[in-house]
């Protein structure tokens, strides 16, 4: 994988210091940290991963001024690790997400959780990545396990295709996972 940021002014974003402090004291033991660029003085880089849902999010046509004012973010992005070793993060991935939304049941604001779920990059030999057969394999096993009462086909059968199929999105889609198995969520895929 190429690890070069992709550069986009994202000024309209309101981030939430004070909201991701509270998330990172409830998941102290985790293995999540913060990031601060030269003592919080710079702006950190981010990748398609952050940028992509965020610029979707500002172009929400449908939201009121005020409602797009009020909004705060929290990014969080996944190790570099993902690349290569996805597969054996599904334990602590699916716990991570169990915690994000025990937090976020805890708290007073509505709180919405966006996934980046980049799938096969291997579908076409002259791509950048080249072909691999996991490709459409691993992308039918996440789309079979949307649904949760379905898990064994994103936890098990699309986590030994990951790494063949190189879908950087599939760590995001475990997590997401994790937050929603034990409530009452449908998933609908668009």
């Amino acid at each position: 994988h190429n690890h070069t940021s992709y550069r986009e002014n994202l000024n309209r974003i309101s981030l939430a210091p004070n909201l991701t402090e509270n998330l990172l004291d409830h998941l102290n033991g985790q293995a999540v940290s913060g990031i601060l660029s030269y003592a919080d003085s710079e702006d950190t880089a981010l990748r398609w991963g952050e940028v992509v849902p965020l610029l979707l999010v500002l172009g929400n046509k449908t939201s009121s001024a005020n409602l797009q004012h009020e909004r705060r973010h929290i990014i969080l992005s996944h190790p570099l690790r993902r690349y290569l070793d996805s597969p054996s993060m599904v334990p602590e991935l699916l716990e991570l997400g169990k915690s994000i939304r025990d937090w976020a049941d805890t708290r007073p604001e509505r709180i919405a959780l966006l996934i980046s779920s980049d799938l096969s990059h291997t579908h076409r030999a002259d791509g950048p990545y080249g072909y691999s057969n996991s490709s459409a394999p691993f992308d039918d096993a996440v789309e079979n396990g949307l649904p949760v009462t379905n898990e064994a086909s994103l936890l098990v059968e699309a986590a030994s295709l990951q790494n063949e199929a190189k879908a950087c999105g599939f760590t995001g889609l475990v997590m997401l996972h994790g937050a929603i198995k034990e409530a009452n969520f449908k998933s609908h895929l668009l």
